[in-house]
């Protein structure tokens, strides 16, 4: 099952018009089981029709767009050919999204299936994460070092110095009037937060988005 079949519009209907049209009879396990086996062959013909030769229709929907775009800068588009662009960006993206996740759900699925286990490609994840980090030479002042012994060395000094202190004559503020708060100011800074000013926030959030600085 991919989970972005979720997200197409048609396919809901796919699945009720085939439980629906399912006409068997028998005990019920087996109507259960004959109903799911026909709804399979159901989605894998729907999925071959929409998401079949999904690279070569991306590229069509591409060249369809590029040939819009082109257009619309030499003679402009009328209401007709923007709304078919508007549909095609649509398209496209509900296709890059659907290839998108099934990388992703391939990905995870073949992790859960042979990544704890002691095979070949829990290995070949293993050796492919230390070369990414193994750190073979660094470079400092004085040319390349390659040794552990002088890389670690060489590491710590660099952060030591990074994060030491240094003294540097700092600029001093004496006889500078800065502005202040009124007291009624300062004292609606440090007041507590309202229910209704947490509610409103909260409502105008995105909830797509975790709350951050911006």
């Amino acid at each position: 099952f991919n989970n972005h079949w979720l997200n197409h519009s048609g396919f809901k209907k796919v699945v009720e018009e085939s439980w629906r049209c399912s006409s068997i009879t028998g005990w019920m396990g087996n109507v259960i089981k004959e109903k799911l086996k026909g709804l399979k062959l159901k989605i894998k013909g729907w999925n071959y029709e929409i998401y079949g030769g999904i690279d070569f229709k991306i590229k069509q929907l591409y060249d369809k767009i590029s040939f819009l775009d082109i257009q619309g800068e030499l003679q402009g588009l009328n209401d007709q050919e923007v709304a078919t662009r508007k549909r095609l960006f649509g398209d496209l993206w509900h296709l890059l999204k659907s290839k998108e996740s099934v990388s992703f759900q391939r990905s995870r699925s073949r992790w859960l299936k042979e990544g704890d286990a002691n095979t070949r490609f829990f290995h070949s994840c293993v050796k492919l994460r230390g070369k990414r980090n193994l750190i073979r030479a660094l470079k400092v002042e004085g040319g390349w070092v390659e040794s552990p012994e002088a890389v670690r060395n060489h590491t710590v000094e660099f952060f030591r110095n990074h994060f030491k202190s240094v003294v540097w004559p700092r600029p001093h503020l004496d006889g500078i009037a800065f502005p202040t708060l009124s007291e009624e100011q300062n004292l609606g800074l440090s007041r507590p937060f309202a229910l209704e000013e947490i509610n409103m926030t909260i409502s105008e959030s995105d909830g797509n988005k975790s709350p951050g600085p911006d």
